[in-house]
């Protein structure tokens, strides 16, 4: 089987964009991501319940999962136990809280850029 083939990137995917503040959520789960300037990390991917969206946190995981670091910190949100291997699957439909921020990026807008602002998520928190 053949497929045509392109060098060139496509950065063409959803930015959604909602309020900023803590959100209710569901974890939807993880995907793995190339690693990064400081090693390998993760997705957490998380869907808003007021506004169903769905928004990614990026997690290293170059380190074991520890209170201390964002890895640690959102498994213990999901309702995760530290001290022995957790398996992120077993947490997906877990509610939590999410911290969702804006942050801008520039867009091309037919060979105008344009500055546009988008939503992540930067901290998970457990359900008050």
């Amino acid at each position: 089987m053949k497929f045509q083939t392109s060098n060139k990137e496509s950065t063409a995917f959803e930015r959604p964009h909602i309020d900023e503040g803590l959100h209710n959520a569901e974890f939807l789960g993880t995907k793995e991501m190339a690693d990064g300037q400081y090693g390998s990390r993760c997705i957490f991917l998380f869907n808003t319940e007021k506004d169903n969206v769905e928004l990614a946190l990026v997690v290293y995981t170059v380190n074991d999962a520890s209170p201390n670091n964002k890895l640690g910190q959102t498994l213990i949100a999901l309702g995760a136990e530290l001290g022995e291997e957790v398996d992120a699957d077993s947490l997906k439909g877990a509610k939590c809280r999410v911290l969702v921020e804006d942050y801008t990026y520039e867009e091309d807008n037919n060979g105008s850029m344009e500055s546009k602002t988008a939503s992540s998520i930067s901290k998970v928190k457990p359900l008050a």
